[in-house]
């Protein structure tokens, strides 16, 4: 630590220190901080704090007076030297060593320093805890028996925080590290097989014989894979009676040694002792079912493997019924569809376990769907319609197993609910029109709802059609709609934009490649609707907001740049009449206009030259 310069020596008038010394000095004594602040100027010594601190502290002030007086007679016992009084550095030093932490300032006035406390470990210049000092840890104050000391000055609150010290960080992680060990401790763990086995063993009610050594007549050790071993009483007539398989074991001995009963059984190389011993318990219940109401799945497909292992027909059954009844996670749905058929269980209990996820008559995919589709289209309901569109919509394409046959089927039905969709707009089309004539505005209204829902199904429908990329006959079906188109010209914007979304997403396939159609069908797409999407571009913007414009404006750029360059000037020139009314309510089509540009009149040209120069 660097001590401050006696108050003998202040420093010069008007003398610069450097910017090291200019920086706050931080200190850790014995647990506690104390920072050194320089300022330019004096420097003096004023206490600050609580009553404990203004008490040991004016023994100090009362010591120095003493001292002063009688060295210079008597006029250091002014005002100002009982308001003020001066630290030397040996007593800085003492103070430090002694636990308590403190702040030196210089002032303009008097001595090079001014003191005040700050104790604390979170930030190395803390005002808002004291400290004291006992007179008997410091000789300077201990000798002190009276003093005078005025009212001592508050230094200023220092709002900023410093930044944590090391010492504090790596406190702080190693909290972090023990609130996570504690956390890692606190989760349960699994019971081991010991415990597992005691609470098999400990469930003997009264009347019952398991594991009774005053009845039993035989000893059954059963050994695991790990090593580990438990032996139990049992009754020779109870496991002939319930097991085939321990009664050829006893029938065996008893063949073998001359008509000698078998006391001991070891039941070696077992994968789960635990589970071996719950199926042994359940040959001494009366209600097996009842006995696996509280077992979890897995547990039970255990208890099923070791039944149908020793040949215990009364658990088998148990377990089946057990599994048919009760629901089960969607993880272990193939555990139990596997074990079951590997078991090969000739029961009706197994047949009706596999009825769960399969079934052995033909499902008639084509209707399914069909009903699923109608459903949707006849909907009213928005926020219905939404939930099951998605739902359908995911568990197609989840689904990507279907059989070709199913889904050539499925595809007859998807067109057919689209062939609905277009004579219910062909209809409202021609009922607006002739509701506008009769200035039925109300009915207007509920016809473009009507509209709208009819749209969204024909969306909806192709999606999943270019989806399972069977949508190509779905863009002859709708280039082909010239009495749909002539009939869409004549209803208001407001009640007919939804419908261009359709030849929009049919762009954006074509251009993305995802629907493959000759090159008439892609000119009869743009020569029958592309002047209607343009027409309602502006009312796609601002009430589709899902919809993108710019992929819109790339597939429909894609597409005619897909057609012959006479097509592309009949499409662009149109389109360039209507940019150059309406730039903002129309498509942006300027890179599919100059790439035409280009292919028309710069590349013949560049062709040209460079036959010349070929032939020169």
């Amino acid at each position: 630590m660097e001590v401050a310069p006696s108050p003998r020596h202040p420093p010069k008038r008007g003398s610069k220190l450097s910017s090291a010394k200019r920086r706050a000095e931080t200190v850790d004594t014995e647990g506690m901080w104390c920072c050194i602040v320089r300022r330019p100027a004096a420097a003096m010594v004023r206490a600050s704090g609580e009553e404990e601190w203004r008490r040991r502290g004016s023994s100090v002030a009362a010591a120095r007076h003493d001292e002063e007086n009688a060295t210079t007679g008597g006029n250091a016992g002014s005002a100002k030297n009982s308001k003020e009084f001066v630290l030397r550095p040996k007593e800085l030093e003492a103070l430090i060593k002694q636990g308590t932490g403190i702040v030196v300032e210089r002032t303009s006035k008097g001595s090079p320093f001014r003191l005040r406390l700050s104790p604390g470990r979170v930030s190395p210049i803390s005002e808002t805890a004291i400290v004291p000092v006992t007179a008997s840890s410091s000789p300077a104050l201990g000798k002190c028996s009276s003093g005078k000391m005025l009212m001592p000055v508050s230094p200023p609150v220092d709002k900023a925080r410093a930044s944590p010290t090391l010492m504090e960080m790596m406190a702080l992680e190693q909290d972090i590290h023990s609130s996570k060990q504690s956390v890692m401790l606190s989760l349960p763990r699994p019971p081991s097989v010991q415990e597992k086995v005691d609470a098999i063993l400990l469930l003997r009610s009264p009347g019952n014989q398991f594991n009774d050594p005053s009845s039993s007549d035989v000893k059954l050790t059963i050994t695991g894979r790990d090593g580990f071993s438990i032996s139990i009483n049992v009754h020779r007539h109870i496991l002939t009676a319930q097991s085939r398989f321990f009664a050829a074991k006893f029938s065996d001995w008893w063949s073998k040694q001359h008509r000698m009963p078998l006391n001991a059984v070891e039941i070696s190389d077992c994968e789960d002792v635990d589970l071996y011993l719950q199926t042994i318990r359940l040959m001494y219940c009366r209600d097996l079912r009842r006995s696996l109401i509280k077992e979890s799945v897995t547990r039970v497909l255990g208890i099923l493997k070791v039944s149908a292992a020793i040949l215990f027909e009364a658990g088998v059954v148990s377990c089946l019924e057990y599994l048919e009844a009760m629901p089960w996670p969607e993880d272990e749905e193939e555990r139990v569809t596997s074990l079951v058929s590997q078991l090969q269980l000739d029961s009706v209990a197994s047949m009706e376990v596999l009825k769960r996820l399969s079934s052995i008559e033909m499902v008639e995919t084509e209707s399914i769907v069909a009903r699923l589709l109608q459903s949707v289209i006849q909907g009213t309901d928005e926020k219905a319609r939404r939930e099951t569109k998605s739902l359908v919509s995911r568990m197609l394409r989840e689904n990507p197993s279907i059989a070709k046959d199913s889904w050539d089927s499925c595809r007859g039905c998807i067109y057919r609910a689209c062939e609905s969709c277009l004579e219910a707009l062909s209809r409202l089309f021609t009922q607006v029109i002739e509701s506008s004539n009769a200035a039925g505005y109300e009915k207007e209204g509920t016809l473009g709802a009507q509209i709208s829902r009819q749209a969204d199904n024909l969306n909806w429908m192709v999606d999943i059609l270019i989806d399972r990329e069977i949508a190509d006959t779905f863009v002859k079906i709708w280039a082909s709609q010239a009495e749909l188109a002539s009939l869409y010209s004549r209803i208001p914007s407001v009640y007919r934009y939804d419908v261009s979304r359709i030849t929009a997403r049919l762009c954006m396939a074509i251009g993305k490649g995802q629907v493959l159609v000759p090159q008439d069908v892609r000119f009869l797409l743009l020569q029958t609707w592309f002047q209607p999407l343009v027409d309602d571009f502006g009312w796609l913007q601002r009430c589709c907001k899902s919809l993108d414009k710019k992929s819109v404006e790339e597939g429909i750029s894609q597409t005619i740049l897909t057609l012959p360059l006479k097509q592309q000037q009949f499409i662009l020139l149109g389109w360039f009449d209507c940019f150059s009314r309406s730039a903002g309510d129309c498509p942006n089509l300027n890179r599919a206009f100059e790439v035409w540009w280009r292919r028309t009149f710069v590349r013949p040209l560049l062709e040209t030259s460079c036959v010349h120069q070929l032939t020169n």
